[in-house]
């Protein structure tokens, strides 16, 4: 027992060898490296989720009687809302499209994206536009939904019908029986 504790025992004599210095320094390299790929995982993981969850976020303005709203839109697009509209819009435009819903009647001056088409979606029908401005009147307790067209190009889908409408031009449905009609008209009096 006395040799155990003054350390000479047979084992004493025998060292532990140690690593080269190229492996010790090689292998902290790795443990460092690990780490820091596992951090910058989780926290592109936690990024992507939060823009996410921003994308998901929906605006909604709601402009009342005898009033009206400007606002520009995430995307740089200009709104201006008449009285008694409502539009919903997303916080930020994530994805291949900009969509946002109306309820009433707006102008826009949309930004041009040729990547991320435009839409405004209505209840009697949508606007599909890359960049222009456009004036849509959509109230959904008017018996006549119409878009009117100053500049560049829309696309409009009523159902399974698309109307492409040309500066000057306005297109108008009539809400109770379906009937719609393209027209030439001074942009400036809608």
């Amino acid at each position: 027992d006395a040799m155990i504790l003054s350390g000479s025992t047979k084992s004493a004599g025998r060292e532990k060898k140690s690593r080269p210095f190229y492996r010790t320094v090689l292998f902290e390299a790795m443990k460092i490296a690990a780490v820091f790929a596992i951090t910058v995982a989780c926290g592109t993981y936690f990024y992507k989720s939060e823009i996410r969850k921003i994308g998901e976020a929906m605006n909604t303005i709601k402009v009342p009687a005898g009033q009206r709203a400007n606002l520009t839109l995430p995307d740089g697009t200009n709104v201006w809302l008449n009285a008694r509209s409502e539009m919903c819009y997303p916080a930020a435009f994530t994805g291949n499209k900009r969509e946002i819903t109306l309820d009433g009647e707006a102008y826009f001056e949309v930004k041009k994206d040729a990547n991320r088409p435009f839409y405004v979606h209505t209840e009697a029908g949508k606007v599909r536009v890359l960049g222009t401005a456009f004036n849509v009147c959509a109230y959904s307790n008017d018996r006549f939904w119409q878009t009117t067209l100053v500049e560049g190009s829309v696309m409009i889908n009523q159902e399974e019908k698309e109307v492409l409408l040309k500066p000057n031009e306005q297109y108008q449905i009539d809400v109770r029986t379906g009937k719609a009609g393209l027209r030439e008209v001074l942009p400036e009096l809608y």
